[in-house]
């Protein structure tokens, strides 16, 4: 099943345990505190542990800190910056799957229009007295005529799953319900 999380009631729990909240954010990043972009490790894993789950097993994101650190405001700015976040990279991964798909119906209109030339081109040639030459310069204007619609073809069967996947993640990730707990001081 899911050995590495634990289960809380009706829900896995994919669990962080943090000394000081600072930890989950990108130091370099100058943003105010919820506009902060994730450090690239803590969303690493937030992100591939959401994944490791069917998308409906429900799920919390649960945040182990020090005492001191949970207090209402800081539990409140922690939770939205993991909601604007990865909100934000939910939308960011939308465009570009979008982008990818209107370029795959760019690649789709050149494909056809491409293998168009290369039918007629071959009817040409074929039309001619034939010899082993023009036989094979045919054949040769049939199948790259069709090797050019590989990329649409490709784009529209196989590329977008994968985009899909991970706007779905990540636009999970960002309504997930966060908890906070107490870290035990050892």
């Amino acid at each position: 099943m899911h050995p590495p999380y634990r289960r809380d009631k009706d829900r896995w729990l994919i669990e962080l345990t943090l000394d000081d909240p600072a930890q989950l954010f990108n130091t370099i990043d100058p943003s105010p505190f919820p506009q902060k972009d994730l450090d690239e490790s803590a969303d690493r894993f937030i992100f591939d542990a959401v994944q490791d789950f069917h998308h409906r097993d429900p799920l919390a994101l649960c945040i182990h800190l020090p005492a001191a650190h949970l207090d209402a405001e800081t539990r409140e700015r922690i939770t939205r910056a993991i909601q604007h976040y990865f909100g934000w990279r939910a939308e960011e991964e939308n465009r570009q799957r979008q982008r990818t798909l209107r370029d795959g119906r760019l690649a789709l209109v050149i494909g056809i229009a491409f293998v168009l030339l290369c039918t007629a081109a071959r009817s040409a040639l074929l039309s001619m007295p034939e010899n082993l030459f023009i036989h094979v310069l045919a054949e040769g204007l049939l199948i790259l005529g069709w090797v050019a619609l590989w990329r649409p073809i490709d784009t529209f069967l196989y590329g977008w799953w994968p985009a899909h996947r991970r706007v779905r993640a990540l636009r999970r990730i960002a309504a997930l319900p966060i908890e906070f707990k107490a870290t035990r001081v050892s």
